[in-house]
């Protein structure tokens, strides 16, 4: 049995549980990204005990339709999408007739059928669970099922501080920041694979961590374990893959011999086929710098005004955001942390410490995170002359590496005696940071559950 014996650990791991239940309850249904699509998958698995399959259109339940029609969820024909609801709106809910949720069709275009299936699959048992209760039970009973893996990721973002700083207070700054960090608040209150994503990165994170301290074969064996699953998980955690061979000292270095194949097999699994062709096909074009050049032009001030606030903190479908003032204190705070990181580097360059060996390779894979993401982007503008799109949630993964380095940065401008004291003011900044979010998410929402 897991035993915790760090008290204010307890008391965070509470806060978050609460703090998640708490933003599931505020978020009205389907205001978060794509949470239509990834309800309406589990539930169809659930109903069918099957998935849908990669082609099959019919897999939106008639419940799924008169509950979007019920909370005004117009499935993205305009915007912005969220219209408010009516007064009853859970009375009407509660009187759907339950046969609703076995009628499948294509009344509505949503998709999903071709995304990875492990989230969906996590969900059935509990979908299952309360397959006879009322839609309002079974939609976020598996909202909490994201809220627990928000309570396991703030865990294991802990144990990733710790062996980082050897800091009980610096371990609980990085895991308080993880854990109130209000876009993460978000997808650790709503239905999306995301929530799953974020845990099996933070998860390899942790092991590689373990790995580069200890130098014990068996967590190396580990992280190729969980990148492989993380697979299944969403095609963007093909990062944890090519982060991989980073981890390898020389005395490790044949294990590439295992590492090469397991490369070539992924290439040929369809969705990382066509993102090997699409490239292939640009390097062919003769146009490497002109397309790069359209795609930074068009695209570079439309991701610098959105990215990083997105990052922090959108509600809704990219609609709405937090006072232009609270990001403004977050660019400063990481411009600090920027310099601080910098002096640290500079400074512990030759030591090569374990600490500094776990920096870089905290920079390695957050940098890797995003270059998938940008570069499957830029791939895309290539085939299409239009931008698939880069959401700040889509970095997520990197959540724990981006806030260890966020602390790393901060403390190393502090002599040691002030780190304690930099810790707790850390954790009071995220508790802040996160009632912002919630404010926010009120004013634009509303109290939904206040009416009752």
């Amino acid at each position: 049995m897991l035993k915790i014996k760090n008290n204010w650990l307890i008391i965070l791991l509470l806060l978050t549980l609460v703090k998640g239940i708490f933003w599931s309850l505020l978020t009205p249904i389907f205001q978060a990204p794509d949470e239509n699509v990834h309800f309406g998958i589990i539930q169809y698995i659930g109903e069918n005990n099957h998935h849908p399959g990669p082609k099959n259109g019919e897999i939106v339940s008639k419940e799924l339709v008169e509950v979007g029609s019920i909370v005004r969820f117009n499935w993205m024909s305009s915007h912005p999408v969220w219209q408010g609801t009516e007064s009853d709106w859970l009375n009407q809910i509660n009187q759907l007739d339950l046969n609703l949720k076995t009628n499948f069709g294509s009344y509505q275009r949503q998709g999903g059928q071709k995304l990875p299936q492990a989230y969906y699959w996590l969900n059935w048992p509990v979908y299952k669970a309360f397959q006879n209760q009322s839609f309002l039970i079974r939609f976020y009973s598996l909202r909490i099922v994201s809220v627990l893996l928000g309570v396991a990721t703030v865990y294991i973002s802990y144990l990733i501080g710790l062996l980082i700083f050897k800091s009980r207070s610096l371990g609980l700054a990085t895991a308080s920041l993880v854990a109130f960090q209000p876009m993460a608040s978000v997808i650790f209150s709503s239905i999306t694979y995301d929530s799953l994503a974020i845990f099996t990165a933070t998860l390899f994170l942790y092991f590689s961590i373990i790995f580069i301290k200890n130098k014990q074969t068996k967590y190396l064996w580990l992280t190729l374990l969980v990148s492989l699953f993380a697979l299944t998980v969403k095609t963007q955690l093909i990062t944890l893959l090519l982060s991989w061979p980073f981890l390898l000292t020389k005395k490790h270095f044949k294990k590439l011999a295992i590492f090469t194949p397991l490369i070539v097999v992924v290439g040929f699994i369809k969705d990382y086929k066509e993102m090997l062709t699409r490239t292939f096909s640009w390097l062919n074009s003769g146009s490497i710098f002109s397309n790069l050049t359209q795609y930074l032009t068009q695209n570079s001030p439309r991701m610098w005004a959105e990215i990083f606030p997105w990052y922090w903190g959108v509600f809704g479908w990219l609609e709405a955001v937090m006072p232009m003032w609270v990001y403004a204190i977050i660019k400063l705070i990481t411009l600090i942390s920027l310099i601080g990181l910098v002096y640290y580097l500079f400074k512990h360059f030759k030591a090569k410490s374990k600490q500094y060996l776990i920096t870089k390779f905290l920079i390695i894979f957050t940098l890797l995170i995003s270059s998938v993401i940008f570069v499957n982007d830029f791939i895309i503008f290539t085939g299409r002359s239009t931008v698939f799109g880069v959401q700040g949630r889509y970095l997520l993964p990197a959540i724990t590496s981006n806030m260890a380095l966020l602390v790393l940065g901060i403390i190393s401008l502090l002599p040691v005696s002030l780190h304690r004291l930099a810790g707790r003011s850390i954790i009071f900044f995220s508790l802040c940071l996160n009632i912002v979010g919630i404010y926010s998410l009120i004013k634009y929402f509303g109290c939904q559950f206040c009416l009752y």
